[in-house]
């Protein structure tokens, strides 16, 4: 499954993981052909509109589809904001009209996993979270060739593009390879995310 950490960028048929949300977050694009994930920081509404504008040409060069619902899940308590306006923002940067979802993941004393799964046939995705306490994070032994991976990073450097992540100075990346719930999780599931920790509104 695809894994994608602060920055990062990508696409995937079936499912998205997002290690690690706390203040930042996870957003995704349900389209025809699949779901289109971006881990963004927490910054002004103004700077997500312009960063969900390039996060939209990464989308049209990865044969989109039809947009069918897009969704934001953050930790409000502490991420603040209005998610309103948050979800308003993303879907001017995006040029996206139809429904949209800010999810409340209710966590904020730590950071939290978040998997998003296409539903086919119904245009949504089910939604599962857990406290990273209960989550146990593997990353591949080293780091990865950028070649081998889908992930791609908004990156500064002149201007804002896509690029991959730098780590170490040896030009590769770290991915998680197995995200998996641990002993501390009683159930040994993630939770669903329930209706009164969504807020949808259409976006005209």
């Amino acid at each position: 499954m695809l894994q994608l950490l602060e920055r990062q960028v990508g696409a995937d048929p079936h499912h998205i993981g997002f290690p690690s949300v706390q203040t930042c977050m996870a957003i995704v694009l349900l389209t025809d052909t699949g779901l289109f994930g971006w881990h963004s920081l927490n910054q002004g509404d103004g700077v997500t509109q312009t960063n969900a504008g390039r996060f939209a040409n990464f989308i049209a060069a990865n044969n989109p589809g039809l947009h069918q619902h897009l969704y934001l899940a953050t930790n409000r308590g502490v991420h603040g904001g209005n998610w309103r306006t948050e979800l308003q923002a993303l879907a001017a940067g995006l040029n996206y009209h139809g429904p949209a979802t800010s999810i409340d993941l209710k966590v904020n004393s730590e950071g939290v996993y978040v998997q998003f799964e296409r539903q086919q046939g119904v245009n949504t995705c089910a939604i599962h979270y857990k406290r990273n306490s209960k989550m146990d994070y593997e990353s591949a032994a080293g780091r990865m060739d950028p070649q081998a991976v889908r992930h791609r990073q908004l990156v500064l450097g002149g201007g804002m593009g896509f690029g991959f992540i730098p780590a170490g100075g040896d030009g590769k990346i770290k991915v998680y390879t197995t995200v998996s719930t641990n002993a501390n999780s009683r159930k040994g599931k993630l939770n669903s995310v329930g209706s009164g920790q969504r807020d949808t509104i259409t976006i005209p």
